[in-house]
């Protein structure tokens, strides 16, 4: 991670700067939930509860939009449920895996057998040698009439028409009639082997069954981040040849997104119709409040800190981080951004102060502002950035029509947003925020400057 320097002193203090990307972090097995910033922890009793002791076969989504921890809660959860028996009964037992991180394998069958047989590999279920072997046997079994359903399935009749003059018609009827039976052949021998997968398939959830009291949970997680056909066709697979008793697929996924995905494909789709018919159940995780997410954002980028870990007065960068605060949460509410959006203003912002270091609360509300404008109304961002429109046009953007003849209809506590932008159209110096602002979006390359991007022009305003 890079460093920035800042002097106290004689003493030189070396601050992180905030990461570009957030990495998803890794759960800690001793202590599951204790990064839980968004409280997810609350639901992991109730899936668990659900799935437990069900015998019949299940398809339920864990549906949420982007940004509301799905993958940081079924990776929780997943241990979560497995730990979570009587101390005389044996555990469940999950299979996690990200389909995206799959999606470019011949067929999802694949997949998900492959993880089968890694995870049974991995951790056997028995101790006793002789249920082992007899599990060995079953998933030898299951293999090869997967693969028998695989290799049908890849089968493509030939094109037997020749467009050339001079071809004999009778020929071409006898290729055609030839083809067909090839075809329903082949229909025939996939029928066969898919009552002989399922029947392996059913021999392996009862033997898991039996040594645990649970059902094999398999979450597929990351479902709507896939190649569409590959998640279409995943979710078939599941539903035509996984439908068996004690067996539970848990799919991690954006139902909202993925209902846009399938009207791209088919078009005039009736989603919900299609959707119902593979998922039994949707398990919701609500959406976190607007404050509570940038909190969340705050903390993650590690931006909180690195403000109040630089040189400067302690109540002064306490106030920078809560004007921020107050002021990007004013701006996410009013423009209605999504999680999504929010978070991609957090990375501009600090992509910038890689860039230029932000001197004050000011100068940060400033960036605010515009990163805002930039997701929600480029036309006034442009305007700001090649000089072709006052302050007038932003602050009516950001602001109720009659904000300048009655301010009461605002929190005082914010009417400094409008003070800051009036204060940058003063100076000169605006232009080199806007131009490090428009370089991230274009290029993404920066000018390092050691000088403040507003100076004085801000700090009049306080």
């Amino acid at each position: 991670m890079s460093e920035s320097l800042t002097g106290k002193g004689s003493k030189t203090v070396k601050v992180n700067l905030p990461p570009l990307k957030r990495n998803e972090p890794v759960p800690d097995f001793a202590s599951l939930w204790s990064d839980d910033k968004l409280e997810r922890w609350r639901y992991s009793h109730v899936l668990t509860s659900l799935l437990r002791d069900c015998e019949e076969p299940l398809v339920v989504a864990v549906n949420g939009e982007w940004g509301t921890g799905k993958t940081f809660f079924l990776e929780r959860w997943k241990p979560d449920y497995e730990n979570s028996v009587p101390t005389d009964a044996r555990p469940g037992r999950v299979i996690y895996f990200s389909a995206w991180q799959d999606d470019d394998v011949e067929d999802p069958l694949l997949a998900l057998l492959g993880q089968i047989h890694h995870h049974l590999h991995a951790k056997p279920f028995a101790s006793d040698p002789n249920v082992k072997r007899d599990l060995e046997t079953v998933m030898e079994n299951l293999l090869r009439a997967a693969n028998r359903i695989i290799s049908i399935i890849g089968k493509h009749a030939g094109h037997f028409i020749d467009h050339n003059v001079g071809v004999d018609p009778v020929g071409i009827l006898r290729d055609l009639a030839n083809a067909m039976a090839q075809r329903v052949e082949n229909y025939s021998a996939a029928i066969d082997a898919r009552v002989d997968m399922r029947k392996r398939l059913v021999e392996l959830s009862n033997m898991l069954w039996k040594e645990s009291g649970r059902p094999l949970v398999i979450v597929v997680d990351d479902l709507d981040r896939c190649n569409p056909r590959f998640a279409v066709t995943m979710l078939e697979r599941i539903k035509h040849l996984f439908n068996v008793p004690h067996l539970v697929f848990v799919l991690g996924i954006d139902m909202d997104q993925f209902g846009k995905t399938l009207k791209g494909m088919y078009g005039d789709l009736d989603v919900d119709n299609y959707l119902s018919r593979i998922i039994d159940l949707e398990f919701d995780l609500p959406t976190p409040s607007r404050a509570d997410y940038i909190a969340y954002l705050m903390e993650s980028y590690q931006l909180e800190k690195y403000v109040l870990d630089r040189e400067g007065e302690a109540g002064a960068q306490r106030r920078a981080v809560d004007e921020f605060k107050e002021t990007f949460l004013y701006l996410a509410n009013h423009f209605g951004m999504t999680l999504r959006q929010m978070e991609r203003c957090i990375r501009e912002l600090i992509a910038v102060e890689r860039s230029v270091e932000i001197q004050n609360a000011k100068e940060a509300t400033l960036l605010a502002v515009l990163c805002a404008l930039r997701c929600h109304r480029k036309e006034l961002y442009h305007g700001m950035v090649h000089a072709t429109i006052g302050p007038k046009p932003v602050i009516d953007a950001l602001f109720p029509a009659d904000f300048l003849e009655n301010k009461s209809r605002v929190p005082a506590s914010l009417t400094h947003i409008s003070e800051v932008v009036y204060a940058a159209y003063k100076g000169s110096r605006l232009q080199r925020c806007l131009t490090s602002v428009h370089s991230h979006a274009t290029t993404t390359v920066f000018e390092p400057t050691k000088s403040s991007v507003f100076g004085s022009d801000i700090e009049s305003v306080e």
